[in-house]
């Protein structure tokens, strides 16, 4: 059950990083790093 919690969680900050991405090009292998999946 934690698990889905910390994947929805995990899914909610790929959503944030991917608008930062798109507003301000951060660096994208930081994200990736983060979350490989």
């Amino acid at each position: 059950m934690r698990d889905i919690v910390a994947y929805q969680e995990s899914k909610r900050e790929i959503a944030v990083h991917r608008q930062a991405l798109k507003a301000g090009g951060q660096s994208k292998t930081e994200a990736v790093c983060k979350y490989p999946f």
